[in-house]
């Protein structure tokens, strides 16, 4: 009897602390009707599941303000996913030492949080789902990053290191990747990167739409900032050419579509825009190519190689062979946008005719509008 009336209480003990997170992944995304620089707000949601984690091994990153979390302190240990180069030595007084960076986490929403594991070793931690919500972004997961593809070399999707439910709710543990490829180069990057180092980066990101795509998966948010890279190679700080070369990894599959195999190539259409478990298509906030802007059938894959492609508009290479290409990835026209596969195949071809110091050259980067 008593056995019973504990296993009652510990029941409703943890229905209260459910019902204090929030309901859905939408209410996740944007816990607070008003906006909160501090942070504390994000830090307070997710304060919430600190003993939880905590019993898993996992200690939360501190906030230092609204967006961003800092190393808790102690030694730090490779993970295999981010690194840093040292032309900046270890710390810099502007803050563009990447090792300083490597202990910082940028997020764009609480969706996302950043820990330590009890081996010394940063994660992310990922909201995924909550109930029903948001499981097929977990089975895409599964798909890509668990199972016999994700170790296939041409795989770039962040690999996935652990599912954990607490209640409904599904968490996925992630790498704490170096860099987003976003701060590649532009207004917002410290890195020097060179022409060929960018597009190094841009072949990679080619290359894991062209494997997702064989696989069936078109991710529909194929943007630059999706994208993430080990470190920044920085070839002009160091005026020579990159020995080692980062990897790219393509994440937050929220928004994608798997097609299985026995699924004909010409039904796999989508119609609408992209949309995911923590926000509707009317919430998509992202430039559209013309084939969205109807409610007829489009090909998502070809729409994979638009945004990526469109993410990069603001970079001339200065080589035709390597620019020609990625303007052909932004045709307005889908039926003449080229597959990720010729994508990839057009620009390994003009890659390998180049000498690789003829890259050593830094890009001509468009002034914002």
């Amino acid at each position: 009897m008593l056995g019973t009336l504990r296993k009652v209480w510990s029941g409703i003990n943890k229905r209260e602390e459910r019902d204090k997170l929030p309901a859905d992944l939408i209410a996740w995304r944007t816990p607070g009707k008003a906006t909160d620089l501090s942070g504390k707000l994000d830090e307070r949601l997710w304060g919430q599941l600190r003993r939880f984690f905590k019993s898993r091994g996992y200690t939360f990153w501190p906030v230092e303000y609204a967006y961003l979390q800092t190393d808790p302190g102690g030694e730090l240990v490779c993970n295999g996913f981010g690194y840093a180069s040292l032309q900046r030595g270890w710390d810099s007084s502007d803050g563009t030492s990447s090792y300083q960076k490597l202990k910082e986490f940028d997020y764009a929403n609480p969706l996302c949080w950043a820990a330590r594991a009890a081996d010394g070793r940063d994660v992310v931690i990922r909201v995924l789902a909550v109930g029903s919500h948001g499981k097929s972004h977990v089975e895409i997961l599964k798909l890509l990053s668990r199972r016999h593809y994700s170790v296939v070399d041409r795989n770039h999707a962040i690999p996935l290191f652990e599912l954990i439910k607490y209640d409904n709710i599904t968490f996925g543990i992630f790498p704490k990747i170096g860099f987003s490829v976003f701060v590649a180069y532009g207004p917002m990057s410290w890195a020097k990167n060179s022409v060929g180092d960018i597009v190094d980066m841009f072949m990679q990101c080619v290359e894991a739409l062209e494997f997702i795509h064989y696989v069936g998966v078109a991710h529909k948010d194929a943007f630059r900032d999706n994208f993430l890279v080990q470190f920044q190679p920085e070839s002009l700080a160091m005026n020579r050419i990159a020995v080692t070369r980062p990897r790219v990894y393509l994440t937050d599959f929220e928004t994608a579509v798997y097609f299985p195999p026995k699924v004909p190539w010409e039904k796999r259409v989508c119609v609408g825009l992209p949309s995911g478990g923590s926000f509707p298509a009317e919430k998509y906030g992202r430039v559209n190519p013309p084939e969205l802007l109807s409610d007829a059938p489009y090909d998502p894959f070809k729409l994979d190689v638009w945004q990526l492609a469109i993410s990069f508009v603001d970079l001339t290479t200065t080589v035709p062979s390597i620019d020609n290409v990625m303007e052909a990835m932004r045709c307005p026209d889908a039926s003449s946008r080229p597959s990720s596969h010729e994508a990839l195949s057009k620009l390994v071809e003009a890659v390998a005719s180049l000498p690789p110091q003829s890259l050593l050259i830094p890009p001509v980067i468009a002034a914002p509008e």
